[in-house]
């Protein structure tokens, strides 16, 4: 029994260790012109899957301002999932508001404290969207129920129109609705959040 115990042992270590180093080497570190340091776990495997809406649980509905702020976030008794397209950022352009745009990686548990600060945004009376890279309801139902966000629908990238490796959908995404954005800063858009549209102009934020 205790040879069985310590080889056990042993097997869970090397897997660990195994876990440990595809860890380490999975991941990059990206360099930004003006020396900040941004990391990513499996850049090149990260893809999207498309997920089918719960139809029990969500209404996927288009985008539409008005169900922002008039704070309608749910449909027929079910949450409101809005796929969200750059050509529906020329609705937030006409507007003489400012929006926020948060970028969100909904799986991501490290995504936490910056959540926490848009939620305190929010509740300060911030237009904030959390646009989630992924179509991950039930996970993004989970997190942002406990915020100011659950009164407003639940935004996500339409997965039809972008990039499936997730480093990429968001640089498809403001390519798309605002090219002096990404000719201004080119491939470093992949390492904002922050998009923000406010009296008909869009500009990236990076911290």
């Amino acid at each position: 029994m205790q040879r069985k115990t310590f080889g056990g042992r042993c097997c869970k270590m090397r897997v660990l260790l195994f876990g440990l180093l595809l860890l380490i080497a999975s991941c990059q570190t990206f360099t930004l012109s003006d020396g900040r340091k941004y990391r990513q776990f499996a850049p090149a495997k990260d893809r999207i899957s498309p997920n089918e809406f719960d139809t029990s649980k969500f209404a996927r509905l288009p985008f539409n301002l008005t169900d922002y702020t008039e704070r309608r976030a749910h449909h027929n008794n079910k949450r409101v999932i809005v796929p969200l397209r750059a050509a529906d950022m020329r609705i937030l352009e006409a507007t003489k508001d400012e929006y926020c745009l948060y970028f969100w990686n909904a799986t991501c548990s490290g995504t936490a404290p910056a959540i926490h600060k848009m939620d305190s945004l929010s509740k300060s009376g911030k237009n904030v969207l959390i646009v989630s890279l992924r179509e991950d309801c039930d996970v993004i139902d989970n997190v942002l129920s406990q915020t100011n966000f659950a009164q407003y629908p639940y935004y996500v990238l339409e997965s039809r129109n972008y990039s499936k490796v997730l480093l990429l959908r968001q640089r498809d995404f403001i390519r798309e609705a605002c090219s002096t954005c990404y000719e201004k800063y080119k491939d470093e858009v992949i390492f904002t959040n922050y998009f923000i549209v406010q009296n008909g102009t869009m500009e990236l934020r990076f911290n």
